[in-house]
């Protein structure tokens, strides 16, 4: 969040030379607070939603497999379907009531007390790669970048979680959060799936929090 200001001033000369020169383009957008940047980058350009994504909770994703792997000690493939909806931040959702370890959800290898640090180890794990000298976080973003480019590209499917403006889903509307999503070359398509009434409350909170940064700006 203390990266909004000016990076939205920057957004806001992109979105006028893509407005300008390549009306039809897709927009990802890796710049933080990602949400944001890809609600006001939507509402700049006035682009159909699928074309402006947000790649913040994708990223939360594949940290949290990371997470559960180690915790499990178990191989990062042994998790499935891990998915972090929400904000690319604090109030970032992991659904661990969808995660399966093998054949089991990984809820029945989890006490509270092990989800709970995996959870904020989640929430901090930005802070662990910046403070390792040399280290940078680009790379998990770079590769989930370069396989969104690709499905484009190519047209094949990935099913992911990012950030896109939510018209009624979730019973969220006008702002931007990670939610599920199926991409293809010319289709993105949110997929509502079922959560625990903690998760969709917490949700909901992330898109309050959202909403009121953006009535900020």
């Amino acid at each position: 969040m203390d990266l909004l200001k000016g990076n939205l001033q920057i957004t806001r000369y992109f979105a006028k030379n893509i407005q300008k020169y390549a009306q039809d383009a897709k927009i990802l957008i890796i710049t933080n607070p990602v949400d944001i940047i890809t609600y006001f980058m939507q509402k700049e350009l006035e682009l159909p939603k699928e074309n402006v994504i947000g790649l913040g909770s994708s990223l939360d994703s594949n940290r949290l497999r990371y997470l559960l792997a180690k915790e499990l000690d178990t191989k990062q493939s042994d998790i499935q379907d891990s998915l972090v909806l929400g904000e690319h931040g604090d109030t970032m959702v992991p659904v661990f009531s969808r995660i399966k370890y093998g054949e089991k959800l990984v809820l029945e290898s989890l006490d509270s007390i092990q989800k709970e640090k995996i959870t904020n180890d989640l929430k901090q794990y930005w802070a662990k790669i910046v403070a390792m000298k040399d280290v940078s976080s680009i790379f998990g973003i770079s590769k989930i970048a370069f396989d969104m480019i690709d499905v484009i590209l190519k047209g094949n499917e990935l099913y992911t979680s990012s950030s896109v403006l939510l018209e009624g889903e979730y019973g969220i509307s006008d702002v931007c959060l990670g939610v599920p999503l199926v991409i293809r070359k010319n289709e993105t398509k949110i997929q509502e799936i079922e959560l625990e009434k903690s998760e969709y409350d917490l949700l909901q909170n992330s898109a309050r929090f959202l909403r009121k940064q953006i009535m900020n700006c």
